[in-house]
């Protein structure tokens, strides 16, 4: 049978009463919304003001410029055993597992490494989509 600590007790005492005695207390705030009177055409500025030249310039961005986005589908049903990385020096196989080693530690072996080939992708009915966005900035 575990006895618990009388000063713990003691020391969340205060605790509890002054989060008891800040919780009781009426909130700083109303609970109704300000109501906000700004209508297009007072004093207050627009946030896009046409007559800077930022904003005129980014307008003129915008009208020159495109976004296009294409459905691709592949179905490549053998592909060949490609690698689909580059080249490893001093490597000729590099589809088989290969030595790495650590240049910054002496050159200690650091494991073995192995190129992908395409073969492992599986990339029979395959979606995709292409998106390009030009932007014309002359």
């Amino acid at each position: 049978m575990s006895c618990s600590n009388p000063f713990r007790i003691l020391a969340l005492l205060p605790v509890t009463l002054y989060a008891a005695t800040v919780c009781a207390q009426p909130p700083l705030h109303s609970s109704q919304p300000s109501q906000i009177d700004r209508y297009v055409g007072q004093n207050v500025p627009d946030i896009w003001d046409e007559s800077q030249p930022i904003e005129r310039f980014l307008t003129a961005v915008a009208k020159r410029s495109r976004l296009k986005l294409e459905y691709l589908h592949w179905n490549f049903d053998a592909p060949r055993n490609d690698n689909l990385g580059a080249p490893v020096l001093g490597v000729a196989a590099p589809l088989t597992p290969f030595e790495i080693f650590d240049n910054l530690n002496g050159g200690a072996l650091a494991g073995f490494g192995i190129v992908p080939g395409a073969n492992n992708l599986g990339m029979e009915d395959t979606s995709g989509i292409r998106g390009t966005l030009e932007v014309d900035v002359n």
